[in-house]
């Protein structure tokens, strides 16, 4: 808009100024605001405005609301324990990890649930592990799910089987494990029966 009304200064001053046309001696014509020898004075045309065009303001475009879809995942295993491991913990904690590709999508609420013996025992994970704690001893399956924020299952890890090795009370010290803390005492014989 600026160089429009530039232009059109210009071209008004130019409008208003004498203008001188000379011919050259090789032919040519030459046009000049300078009067020179031989040069003749001519009215140059008039200009006609043109009012500058009006474009109407471009409306923002309307946001359309891509809804974001969650990437299926390509792998969701335990990663430990290993299948058939036995774990010996007096306590019965187990420690499990989890491979996830891609990276568990908490934008779309999804979390992990670690299943033990098919029952629920850790639900709402974030992270890839988890420590249960007091698992009995003997065999158990452990899995995990992937459930996104209404409770759907998403995804099911592999099936591990454990062996959960405890130490019992009821059976009392094992030889050679512990170390008697009793006093030794033995009866010698008397120093005349020799």
């Amino acid at each position: 808009m600026r160089y429009l009304l530039f232009t059109l200064l210009i071209a008004s001053t130019i409008a208003s100024a004498e203008v001188f046309k000379t011919i050259n001696p090789d032919g040519s014509t030459s046009y000049s605001d300078v009067k020179t020898e031989g040069a003749e004075a001519i009215t140059a045309p008039e200009l006609t405005p043109t009012p500058a065009v009006k474009y109407p303001k471009k409306k923002p475009a309307a946001k359309t609301e891509e809804k974001a879809v969650a990437v299926p995942y390509q792998t969701f295993s335990i990663a430990s324990p290993a299948d058939e491991e036995t774990i010996r913990d007096n306590n019965g904690n187990v420690s499990v990890s989890f491979t996830i590709n891609p990276a568990l999508q908490t934008k779309f609420k999804h979390s992990i649930t670690v299943l033990l013996d098919g029952k629920a025992r850790k639900t709402a994970l974030t992270t890839t592990s988890a420590q249960l704690q007091n698992i009995d001893r003997g065999m158990h399956s452990l899995s995990a799910q992937i459930v996104d924020g209404s409770g759907k299952v998403i995804n099911t890890s592999n099936i591990v089987t454990i062996h959960m090795k405890r130490q019992s009370k009821l059976h009392g010290k094992t030889p050679g494990l512990w170390p008697s803390l009793e006093p030794l005492t033995a009866t010698l014989p008397p120093v005349n029966a020799l």
